[in-house]
């Protein structure tokens, strides 16, 4: 097992998959010092996920994307999903996050990483699919509520070990936060069919609410914020008090 940084990994890659492959060989990806991939063989992945209680979701990319688009694996990886890499089309080597990893093979011995903050997930909505949503739920009790708890990664379900870490929710139309709700984290999350779940949020909060239990947040109702091109949703990490 050997540790490598994702810049070497940029230069280098070709290589590494080839010793994943061939030689079975581990390597943990550091970022800022701290592991948070691993590069695999194809084989030991697919042991990984037939271990797993759900296999995990991933996507397939040929070495040179991979090469290029490393940032955009990183952030895939924070919401669980995994990337098969392949040469002429042949699956390889697989970027798998490493706290996933550290589950699914205890045999390893791989060290604990230091404990994450908590976060809020922010979702960016626009006039349609506001739209959409209300006439969806148009019928139920309370349309908000229900279009909110239904949560998502995008191409998968909000992974555990993020559910772990979700305290609040902030819901943003057309560049104004709207609602502010916070997450149970003793609350059970219900999955649906394909890539939702419904998630233990609570009804919207005060301003003087978010300040209280959420102080890192500053984030209140009625805010401007306007997403980053081409995002609807993102995490924001927070100090939370119990």
């Amino acid at each position: 097992m050997a540790t490598v940084s994702f810049t070497t990994l940029t230069k280098e890659l070709s290589a590494h998959v080839n010793a994943a492959y061939e030689d079975n060989q581990l390597f943990v990806a550091q970022r800022y010092g701290a592991p948070v991939a691993m590069l695999i063989g194809h084989d030991l992945w697919l042991t990984g996920q037939e271990r797993a209680v759900e296999p995990a979701s991933h996507t397939e990319k040929n070495a040179r994307w991979v090469r290029e688009n490393l940032k955009v694996i990183r952030d895939g990886l924070a919401i669980g999903t995994h990337t098969v890499i392949t040469v002429d089309a042949v699956p390889k080597a697989v970027f798998v996050p490493y706290e996933w990893m550290r589950t699914q093979f205890e045999e390893l011995g791989l060290p604990a990483t230091q404990h994450d903050p908590d976060c809020a997930m922010v979702i960016y909505r626009n006039p349609r699919t506001v739209e959409d949503l209300a006439a969806e739920f148009a019928g139920t009790e309370d349309p908000d509520f229900e279009m909110d708890r239904r949560l998502s990664a995008g191409p998968a379900r909000v992974p555990a070990v993020r559910r772990e870490r979700l305290r609040a929710v902030i819901y943003v139309h057309d560049g104004v936060v709207v609602r502010v709700r916070s997450v149970d984290k003793a609350g059970t999350w219900e999955d649906l069919p394909g890539l939702h779940s419904l998630a233990p949020v609570s009804a919207p909060m005060t301003a003087a609410r978010i300040e209280k239990t959420l102080p890192g947040l500053g984030i209140h109702p009625r805010d401007k914020r306007e997403p980053r091109w081409g995002t609807w949703r993102e995490y924001i990490d927070l100090a939370v008090e119990d």
